[in-house]
């Protein structure tokens, strides 16, 4: 016996039932849900049509090997040049101003590793990978790019790629596509024992083959085998590079001060791989200062500074008390001269 799972009622009328009977057996006798109701909104949409479009349009037949191999390219460790001041205009952005660049400096150097690592794809994508420490007293970090020589700064994302610890706590290691490898970053963040945001600079340089400083590549996962254009890449990245030296030099001739960041770059090979000498000069950096260093430093100032207005105006508070009634004894003895005279 067939499977019975309509039920009727008893209750239900002769014309309620009949009713009930159609719309079991009759669809067409059925109100459509999606259909619109009198006096509704219609909205129409052609975003369907469109994706279908595009879907039936796709040729699987256009893509090639090379068009896979899009993420070939090479990879290049570097040296970060940290600065408190622009590189090239000497212009303070920080708050602080140029009376803080000792300690701005000093901070720079604590916040930023000076390596870092170079990722160049064959298509001519730039990304770098740096370190940035004092990870657990910052927040609200952005950063901004510019190409040396450039007008303004681009704000540009940057993404994570791994975590760590030093001596300053935890650090991040961050990926930022740049227009090329001769470009500076701008950074902002929230210092919170400094109570306030702090601006400064920092670009790559003094490249060298291959990943020697322990970042994930993860643009540049295949190099590159295509020899001649492997030349062709790196003959124009030796002209730039050439071109990017004799900026510097020009730059460092007119009074930029800049430590161990200008000195980093005209010693660039850039990211030429022909047989240009390999002459790098490898230069100790100089140990990176943590901020609490000088944040202690500005704190002992401060309270020093202090302590010996606060022991002058005791000084010459006790110096005047001690010498309230001397005074005042000459002027009641001039009083009585006066006095006796009249």
């Amino acid at each position: 016996m067939e499977n019975q799972f309509l039920i009727d009622s008893e209750y239900l009328s002769a014309e309620a039932l009949e009713k009930k009977h159609r719309l079991e057996t009759d669809p067409s006798s059925r109100k459509s849900h999606m259909e619109y109701m009198p006096g509704m909104e219609q909205i129409t949409s052609d975003v369907m049509e469109k994706v279908m479009s595009q879907m039936n349009s796709y040729d699987y037949e256009k893509y090639t090997a090379k068009d896979v191999k899009a993420a070939s390219g090479n990879v290049y460790s570097c040296q970060i040049a940290r600065t408190y001041e622009h590189p090239v205009t000497g212009k303070v952005e920080d708050s602080g101003g140029s009376s803080s660049k000792a300690t701005g400096q000093g901070m720079v150097e604590g916040a930023i590793s000076s390596k870092g690592l170079l990722e160049v794809t064959d298509s001519g994508d730039y990304y770098l990978t740096f370190r940035i420490s004092l990870v657990d007293y910052t927040s609200d970090l952005s950063f901004s790019v510019q190409k040396r020589g450039a007008s303004g700064f681009q704000t540009q994302s940057v993404t994570q790629t791994a975590t760590g610890k030093d001596n300053n706590g935890t650090t991040k290691d961050l990926r930022i596509k740049l227009p090329s490898q001769d470009s500076i970053i701008r950074c902002s963040m929230y210092v919170k024992p400094m109570g306030r945001n702090v601006i400064f600079y920092f670009y790559p340089g003094n490249y060298t083959t291959g990943n020697s400083v322990g970042m994930k590549a993860l643009m540049v996962t295949t190099s590159s085998s295509d020899t001649q254009t492997s030349n062709n890449n790196q003959t124009q990245t030796t002209d730039a590079t050439n071109n990017t030296a004799s900026q510097q030099t020009t730059t460092a001739s007119q009074g930029s001060n800049i430590q161990s960041s200008d000195d980093s770059l005209s010693n660039a090979q850039g990211l030429s791989l022909s047989t240009a000498p390999k002459t790098t000069t490898k230069k100790k950096i100089s140990s990176e200062k943590s901020v609490e260093t000088w944040i202690l430093i500005l704190t002992v100032s401060m309270t020093l500074s202090g302590l010996i207005l606060l022991g002058v105006a005791a000084a010459i508070v006790y110096y005047y008390r001690k010498n309230w009634d001397k005074w005042g004894g000459d002027q009641d003895e001039y009083d009585e001269i006066y006095n006796d005279e009249n």
